[in-house]
This record gives C-alpha cells, structure tokens and sequence, in this order.
C-alpha cells in the first residue's frame, strides 16, 4: 500500500506592464450619461444612471489579476496491491490532481491594448499610419456601446478524480490477462455565461409557440444614444427592443467567462491479453466499453447549469490487435537450422508485424434549430444518402409518422439536445502491417530492412453529415470524401551499430 499528498499552487495570470483587464464593475457610474430624463423608447421609463465597465489591471484600485489565487488544492492519493497467490493479483488506485492553468484556463484579456490601422495608399500620407491603443485611458467608457468579456472574481481551479480497480491473472502459455474498472472525473471546469440577457419574460412574449410575436424583439426604435457612441454598434438610428430590454443598455453581450459549472467524466472496462515471447511469436489484444459524459455547453442561454450529454470524443467499443512473429528460418530456427554463409544471411532475420483498430464512431451533433421528435434515429437501411432517419413533418415516413418537426421559430428556445443518441460517423476496422528483415554484418553491426504498408486494405472513412438540418436538401447527407489516409507503402533502411 502506497499514501501522498501534494499540494500545488498555481498563481492567477498577470501581464508584466498590466496591459489586460480584469474584471467588470456592475456599479460605479459610467463616465458616459445621457441627458437627466432620457427615455428608454422599450419601457417607458428614464434611463437613469448609466452603471458598469471594464476594470483595468492595477488602474483605479483594481487588482493586477482577474481572480483571486486558489490555495486549496490539497490531493491526496492512494493506492495498493495484494497477492491472491501465484497466478492472480489484485490492485487499486485512487487519486486527484488539478488541472494545469495553461491547459484548461489560461490567456489574458487585452481590451483596449490593439488598435487596427489601415494602410493610406494615395495623398501626402501614404504609407501606414501609427495610432496608439487607447490602453486603460478611458477607464469603465473602454466598451461603451460593444460586448465584452471578463473572468469570472472567484474561478477556482479545475480538478481531477482518477480511479481504478483490477486483477492480473498469469495464465499458462506465458499469457496475462488484465481486467479493470478506469474511472476519471473532472469538475469545475470553465463555462461562459451572458449576464447582459433581456429578461426571460421578454424572451417568451417573442416566440410564436409560446402565444408570443415573432417580431415582438425586432421592433425598431428610434435610438436616444444616436450619435453618441461613434463606431459602435449602438451608434445607429434606431435599435431593436432586444437590445433596448438589456439590463444594462449601454453594452450588448456581456460574457462572464470561466464559471466553475462544467464536468467531463469517463467510465471504462479495460481489458488487456498479452503473451510474452514465446516461439518467436509476441502479441497483445485490447478491449475497451466505455463511455464519456461531458456537461460544459448551456443548452440556451438562460439555463442554470450545463446540459448533460455525450462527449464528443465518445468511442463506447474499442478493440486493437498487435502482434510481432519472428519467423523461423535461418540458423538454429525450426528452418534452415543448418546454413551457413550467404544462405543462412538471407532467410534469418525476417519478422512480420501487424497491428488493427477496431472502433466506434464519435457522436453527430445535433442542429440547434431542429426539434426531435423520436428517441432512435438509427435505420436499417443506413447509407451515404441516409445516415440516419430524416424523415419530417415536410417529408414522413409511409405511414405518415415523422422523426423531426419543423425547425424551431423566431426567438425560441433550444429543443434539441447536442449529439443523436444512437447514430454515429463512420468507423470501420483499419489495419497496417509491415515485414523487417535483420541481417548481421559484422560484430556487433547489424542492417535493417523495413517494408510498412499502413491502412492495408484502402479502408475509406467518411465524415460526419453534410447537414443536421431538417430544412436542408443534405439533411442526412454524408459526403463520398474519404476523410483519412488511404493506403501508404515505405522503405526503410536502418544502420545499427
């Protein structure tokens, strides 16, 4: 049995001149008000005091990182083995680690610290003019009438949970055989969220299937911030009431990235056959049924947590198959035992080697837009043309039922989940074999002749659907392009000495 205990601290990004932002600020006043009584065209009601900003690193009091450090990461592991007796063993693990801020969480927000410049290409100022970022200058104004992003104040780290439990049997004929249950949970893993929504109730008065009006969102009207935000999208004449119903009017969207709401988890039997080298002949088999669940995308913008769902990387069956056979010719082999010189140089040596995959396909997404109204999309009769049922409401099936409606309307919620449950890419068995041949030339100086073919039997594989909407001619459609390598052949020449 072995314990530990480690503890990391990973310290927040920082910016060496604080060129970034860090944060947004709800509340101060804005240093761009609009005239005492200004009405907001969607209420009926005075704007108000303008409120809210960018926080800029170390300007105005604001802090040199976007969010505090995260001291607690504490993670312990543990992990034994036991002898049963002399053909079978047993073991467990268990332990936690953190992620890496570079892998999962890393980068710096720059607002304001890039300026675009256009080439002059006629006049007396031909040439490529040079104007200053405006940096931190202009302070919560930095983003006045554009969306943003910030880092979530109390981000804490992503973690990890591994565990695993199995046995090793030695069975006769020099083959082991590993069984084991693999487990992996990752928490607190980073999702955005817009903060900047209209209110739902808003939302709903603008969806026909809901009792509401699709064009309840799109009402122009004319603009009171007309002119006064120059460049920006809420410059124009007129504004939609979407963008008028905004909790805070002056921005558009405001993302608060790294929201610690997301989880990825893998579960899996793993079992593994060896046998050792014997009668030149070595080989090890595979087999894995697992099963990847991720929640890290909010289904619609409103929703309190991250929906469930498959991981994209999701592959439920695994299979792969290597095998090494050192042929039996050349001296002392069962073949040519006796030869010598130039003969016993050419048939000893040669080794055969093979190695196959044999695994499912990764999920399909499924549009946004859609709404399903099956559980099973698979069909007997799957093809090019139909990877899976396409029938609609638009196009049924014989009998007048259908696996999709018709899309989803103006301002609607997300009905559909994010991958088709049953359906995945195309996957098929692929195989690459290669055949060496050692020759010995003098002491310890040998030569090595290699002839690899990799995808051997020219396997074509195809890629995901064209289209996963319902409304498109290539709903279903997968296109004949083979989306991996065909058949390769090298030659190899390798000098040991």
């Amino acid at each position: 049995m072995n314990l530990g205990l480690r503890w990391d601290y990973q310290s927040p990004v920082t910016e060496k001149n604080n060129a970034m932002t860090v944060g947004y600020d709800p509340s101060t006043p804005n240093p761009f008000q609009v005239p005492a009584g200004t009405i907001n065209p969607a209420t009926g009601q005075p704007y108000g005091t303008l409120r809210g900003g960018l926080l800029f690193a170390g300007a105005n009091g604001a802090p040199r990182t976007p969010y505090k450090g995260d001291w607690n990461n504490i993670q312990p592991r543990v992990g034994f083995a036991y002898r049963v007796n002399d053909w079978i063993s047993a073991r467990a693990n268990y332990g936690r680690s953190y992620l890496g801020i570079t892998a999962c969480c890393f980068g710096v927000q720059q607002d304001g610290y890039s300026q675009t410049t256009a080439i002059i290409t006629a006049g007396p100022s031909i040439g490529v003019p040079f104007l200053q970022p405006v940096g931190s200058t202009l302070g919560l104004a930095r983003a006045n009438g554009q969306g943003f992003s910030f880092r979530n104040p109390d981000f804490a780290i992503p973690y990890s949970d591994q565990w695993m439990a199995g046995v090793n049997f030695e069975l006769p004929g020099k083959i082991g055989l590993d069984v084991a249950y693999v487990g992996n949970k990752v928490d607190k893993l980073p999702v955005g969220r817009n903060i900047n929504l209209i209110p739902i109730e808003e939302r709903v008065k603008g969806i026909a299937r809901l009792g509401g009006n699709p064009t309840y969102l799109s009402t122009q009207f004319p603009n009171p911030l007309a002119g006064l935000l120059p460049g920006t999208p809420l410059n124009a004449a007129t504004l939609n009431r979407n963008e008028l119903l905004r909790p805070n009017p002056l921005f558009q969207g405001i993302t608060r990235d790294f929201n610690n709401l997301g989880w990825s988890s893998y579960r899996a039997l793993e079992m593994s056959m060896n046998k050792r080298l014997s009668a030149g002949l070595l080989t090890n088999v595979t087999y894995t049924w697992s099963r990847r669940l991720q929640a890290t995308s909010l289904l619609n913008s409103y929703d309190a947590k991250p929906y469930k769902d498959l991981d994209p990387n999701d592959r439920p069956q695994r299979v792969t198959i290597t095998a090494l056979y050192n042929l039996p010719f050349g001296p002392g082999q069962r073949f040519g035992g006796g030869t010598t010189g130039a003969i016993a140089r050419f048939i000893e040596g040669w080794q055969y080697n093979v190695i196959g995959e044999m695994t499912s396909g990764t999920p399909i997404g499924m549009n946004g837009n859609a709404v399903p109204v099956a559980t099973k999309f698979a069909v007997s009769d799957q093809s090019l043309a139909k990877w899976f049922d396409t029938s609609t409401r638009a196009n049924p099936r014989p009998d007048g039922t259908f696996a999709w409606d018709t899309n989803i309307g103006t301002n609607d919620f997300r009905q559909s989940r994010l991958f088709i449950p049953d359906v995945r890419q195309d996957s098929k068995p692929t195989w690459s074999m290669s055949v060496f041949k050692t020759t010995r030339l003098s002491g310890s100086t040998t030569v090595q002749f290699r002839a690899e073919l990799f995808n051997v039997f020219n396997t074509r594989l195809y890629g995901g659907p064209i289209s996963t909407d319902p409304t498109s001619a290539n709903f279903g459609v997968v296109s004949n392009s083979q989306i991996n390598f065909a058949r390769q052949g090298q030659l190899g020449l390798r000098l040991m000495f």
